[in-house]
């Protein structure tokens, strides 16, 4: 999944229309609210994110299990890693990557337009 196809998905929960290109100028959802990101979360989950193979779950709760995430400047692998946490090391710094980690950053933007998230 995309980041334009995400970025669609939430226009859609706030009932706004996805408008532009996947390089360049396109409709910000910004500024999103709390109940309009985890209404984005279950959309994810729910229709646009395949299940794991049987294989992955079993894999991931093993004792010190590591995900290594790559991908291009907007995969979410780039977006979560180039939000500082507080308290952690930053891009390029060793940062590790946590559920709880990526959904504070994804809480302390909350409510902000795109100027503010420059």
């Amino acid at each position: 999944v995309g980041d334009s196809n995400v970025t669609a998905a939430l226009l859609g929960v706030q009932g706004r229309a996805f408008s532009g290109s996947s390089h360049g100028v396109r409709t910000s959802p910004n500024p999103v609210s709390a109940g309009e990101a985890a209404a984005l979360v279950a959309k994810l989950e729910q229709e646009l994110l395949p299940p794991p193979p049987a294989w992955l779950p079993p894999l991931l709760a093993a004792p010190g299990c590591r995900v290594v995430g790559f991908g291009e400047r907007t995969s979410i692998f780039a977006l979560a890693a180039s939000i500082p946490t507080a308290g952690e090391a930053g891009p390029g710094e060793g940062a590790r990557l946590t559920p709880a980690s990526v959904w504070a950053a994804v809480e302390r933007s909350l409510g902000k337009s795109d100027a503010e998230m420059a």
